[in-house]
């Protein structure tokens, strides 16, 4: 989704969790125009870093001043080739990425960052929720719709809180894990 549809009072939750856990350093996966996370997040965790893979988001990121570093890559390549992951970051936020991911691969990237971080925050529609490309970003098309039970079962999240959009059309998932 372009702009996440997670309610306030969901968003308010995983904020007052995320500083109850007090990560050090955060990869925002899929930071996205409106840096959402970054801009909540940027007084409550030293350093944040962001990957955003569509090319025309990364000079509005970089002006926002909030990323110590913002990547333009695909994560899945951030993920497996960089070391730097392995040292550095101990938590990652996920803020509507998996559904924009073909079942295997979100599987795949989950497991590599539970081998690399502590922390790992997720949010994420749990119904069908349609949608195509927007605006020329052929990444904001939903690739896999995912539901509760899978992100509990098979990806091993602990839920936080459900929330309905606006709308109440969708049904949005707020997530954690902690290998502590």
């Amino acid at each position: 989704m372009p702009i996440s549809e997670q309610p306030d009072h969901s968003i308010l939750k995983l904020k007052f969790m995320i500083e109850k856990d007090r990560p050090k350093y955060l990869l925002d996966i899929g930071a996205g125009e409106s840096a959402k996370w970054g801009k909540i997040l940027q007084h409550t965790i030293s350093k944040i870093d962001a990957i955003e893979v569509f090319t025309p988001h990364i000079e509005t990121i970089k002006k926002l001043n909030i990323y110590q570093n913002v990547y333009n890559c695909n994560v899945m390549d951030f993920i497996k080739t960089n070391e730097y992951i392995e040292t550095s970051y101990d938590s990652a936020i996920l803020g509507d990425v998996l559904e924009h991911l073909k079942k295997p691969q979100a599987l795949e990237l989950i497991e590599c960052l539970k081998n690399k971080v502590n922390y790992i925050y997720l949010i994420i529609p749990t119904c069908v929720c349609i949608q195509g490309e927007v605006d020329g970003n052929k990444y904001e098309i939903h690739r896999y719709h995912w539901s509760d039970k899978e992100v509990r079962d098979e990806i091993g999240m602990k839920l936080i809180e459900f929330g309905l959009s606006e709308d109440r059309q969708i049904v949005i998932g707020t997530y954690m894990w902690s290998s502590v």
